[in-house]
């Protein structure tokens, strides 16, 4: 496996406790200015919510904020709720909100509402289709469906510093790398873009980060999907890996 890293170390699932104290050892032994969890998983939560056991300093929002930002679904309510464009979209939790979903979309954008890399995701227009793909997941209450929108995406990715923009990029994806290995094409690891400026996706970013955090800090960004008619919509926000 290639890395850039001048030094790797291999940090096995355990207690919380246990996790820490060896990320705090390996922090020292290398004299790290900066812990960074480079993924959305249970460590990254776990690093924020114990982040007062970490020695060095890590950047990251306040842990509600975190956590909100997270979950698409809490992401979806704090945009909606602002007025902010984002795809119509239902927390799955039994099958009729799937049927209702369809019925009003006819085809439409299966995923979890937690998670990256594109996880759980399933474009389709078959109800059949739809109900065996959640149930398989035991995903009732873990899932939710958005009215299907085009295949180009852009994300911003900025850093921020209690609470103030330091610096951000505006990137359009062209193209998912693996896509040939998920059922949806969406993998969640960028093969092809290019940056841009375009104001109003910049201005819409920066609109969308403080609505869902009260105060942002470290990286955080905010994935964009176009619609058919080539309006902007905010599918969900991350902390940028």
């Amino acid at each position: 496996m290639s890395s850039e890293a001048d030094e790797r170390f291999f940090v096995a699932a355990g207690p919380e406790d246990q996790f820490l104290d060896r990320v705090n050892t390996i922090s020292a032994r290398c004299g790290a200015d900066l812990v960074y969890a480079a993924d959305t998983n249970e460590w990254l939560e776990l690093l924020s919510r114990r982040r007062e056991s970490v020695n060095n300093p890590m950047f990251l929002p306040d842990h509600d904020d975190h956590v909100r930002a997270e979950d698409k679904w809490h992401t979806y309510q704090c945009l909606s709720d602002a007025g902010l464009p984002v795809p119509d979209s239902v927390l799955v939790r039994d099958g009729a909100d799937l049927d209702r979903a369809l019925r009003r979309h006819g085809a439409i954008w299966l995923r979890r509402t937690r998670g990256s890399g594109g996880a759980g995701s399933l474009a389709t227009d078959a109800p059949a289709l739809a109900h065996a793909w959640v149930e398989s997941a035991g995903g009732w209450g873990q899932f939710m469906a958005a009215e299907r929108l085009s295949v180009r995406t852009a994300t911003f990715s900025g850093v921020w510093f209690d609470g103030e923009l330091v610096a951000s990029q505006l990137r359009e994806r062209t193209a998912w790398k693996y896509a040939h290995l998920a059922v949806s094409g969406v993998t969640g690891i960028t093969s092809g873009q290019r940056t841009l400026w375009d104001e109003e996706l910049h201005d819409l970013a920066v609109r969308s980060v403080r609505q869902t955090m009260s105060r942002p800090h470290g990286a955080v960004g905010v994935d964009f999907t176009y619609g058919q008619d080539g309006t902007l919509s905010c599918p969900e926000f991350r902390r940028v890996r």
